[in-house]
């Protein structure tokens, strides 16, 4: 599998630097790189199928877009269930992802996932 593509990629394909790709990615460039650098950036990013780093995007914004959920019968309640896939749907459109636990009705491993949640730091 070929390496992903990075923003300094994207920069040398479009003949641009990487600050201006990144005021582009940023929605920060009007005003300050030309429409034609920008549109030679989105061309580059769609040709490369660059994506961003989700861990720098993270970092840089303190919010990992991940949405932790803790259920006590996710496996055996339908409505359970159906609350969780209604929830992964939403985080979804919204550009989140989901990180769900079943604890099986059991407080300490209920304890347990919501620390651990949090230690993941999800949002």
């Amino acid at each position: 599998m070929a390496r992903k593509a990075t923003a300094l990629d994207v920069a040398r394909l479009a003949r641009a630097s990487r600050s201006a790709v990144s005021m582009v990615f940023n929605g920060r460039a009007d005003g300050s790189v030309s429409k034609e650098a920008q549109e030679r950036i989105w061309e580059a990013a769609r040709q490369l199928e660059y994506s961003p780093n989700q861990i720098a995007r993270s970092l840089r914004d303190q919010r990992s877009h991940v949405i932790g959920l803790v259920s006590n019968a996710a496996v055996t309640s339908a409505f359970d269930g159906a609350i969780i896939a209604g929830a992964n749907a939403l985080a979804e459109r919204f550009g989140f992802l989901t990180l769900s636990t079943d604890t099986e009705n059991d407080e300490h491993r209920t304890v347990g996932a919501v620390r651990t949640l949090l230690d993941r730091t999800v949002d």
